[in-house]
């Protein structure tokens, strides 16, 4: 019994790292995608933000059909880690794009045209990012859960992800009040940073790659992580 015990004892601890490892990333990301188009807007980019999501949709809806064969290719952790460092680069646009104010970059600044194209072209990475990462996460804890505890291994996960909504979205009301714009995306910069770093650590599964698992419940529960998740949105 003892022998049984440990390796569900070693699958739970996995699980808890990743699902933490996901709340941390979606925190962060969570707390700049949700006031995005307003914050763009207050910039006076009024359709910025909407844009920059809409890239992002768009992006993982194509992104989506390549999923699996990058996940095959790169492996469950790999393709997360890969994936969170593109979650990153949206971040790091929004932590750009709040020093607007600085005269020695108007040059940037002051060009619609390239501002645009550099917002566009980071969040696509963050669409093309989100669709390689919840393929590769199902698989992931499929590959960690015993075979009659995959539901409960799926909804823990879910429970645990669905705190960065609420620090996502109710963090920065606190924030705002101490810090500037500039100090608000630094933050979440670094919340994002520290999450890249715990996916870099991720225990390894007994599987890497879809085609080790049962695939079928894999895309089941891929899909409704997708939709249960921090996504997207304008506010």
């Amino acid at each position: 019994m003892m022998e049984g015990m440990f390796p569900l004892a070693r699958s739970i601890k996995k699980l808890i790292y990743i699902s933490i490892t996901f709340m941390i990333l979606f925190t962060a990301y969570a707390g700049v995608q949700n006031y995005i188009a307003s914050i763009y807007q207050q910039m006076g980019y009024s359709n910025l933000g909407t844009f920059s999501l809409f890239a992002v949709y768009f992006t993982f809806g194509i992104g989506s059909l390549l999923a699996k064969m990058v996940v095959n290719k790169l492996g469950f952790r790999k393709s997360m880690t890969v994936s969170a460092s593109l979650y990153l680069m949206g971040i790091m646009a929004s932590l750009i794009m709040s020093y607007s104010d600085i005269e020695y970059l108007s040059f940037f600044y002051g060009n619609s045209v390239l501002v645009y194209l550099f917002n566009l072209a980071t969040f696509t990475l963050v669409g093309l990012g989100s669709a390689v990462i919840w393929i590769a996460n199902g698989g992931y804890i499929n590959s960690i859960a015993p075979k009659e505890e995959s539901g409960k291994y799926f909804g823990t996960f879910m429970t645990i992800n669905t705190l960065s909504a609420l620090l996502g979205s109710l963090g920065p009301a606190f924030i705002f009040r101490i810090f500037s714009l500039k100090t608000y995306f630094a933050i979440m910069m670094f919340i994002g940073l520290l999450s890249l770093v715990l996916f870099s650590f991720i225990p390894k599964a007994s599987n890497e790659t879809l085609e080790d698992t049962e695939r079928s419940l894999v895309e089941e529960y891929s899909i409704c992580l997708l939709y249960t998740s921090p996504s997207p949105r304008d506010s």
